[in-house]
């Protein structure tokens, strides 16, 4: 698709010449000529965008909002998880040599902050 892309512009280069040397030849208006030209140079854009709007590519769209949500969930999943298996090392504080280990404790807005 990006060659197709980018070898419509070689194509472009070779029609406009072709097409607007006999438009100036018959003795067309030129205002007629260059909307003419114009109209013929969007032509292959146009296929471009119908090419690419159509093209499924199998994986379903997502907005970048919902993108960014997606992500946003993933991460506090991600922090939550951390969070329990810290909790699953409880000490006995009866027992005597053993330091407790850290802890997390979750603060207004979502935020982890670490204690001990």
């Amino acid at each position: 698709r990006i060659a197709f892309t980018f070898s419509t512009q070689g194509l472009g280069f070779l029609t406009v010449p072709l097409l607007a040397y006999p438009m100036l030849e018959l003795r067309w208006d030129t205002g007629l000529i260059w909307r003419v030209l114009l109209a013929v140079g969007a032509i292959p854009g146009l296929v471009v965008l119908y090419l690419r709007l159509s093209w499924n590519s199998g994986k379903p769209r997502i907005s970048m909002q919902e993108a960014v949500i997606n992500e946003l969930e993933d991460a506090f999943n991600h922090e939550d998880e951390e969070c329990e298996k810290s909790n699953d090392n409880v000490v006995n504080e009866n027992e005597t040599n053993v330091e407790k280990p850290n802890t997390h404790e979750r603060k207004e807005g979502g935020s982890l902050e670490l204690t001990s």
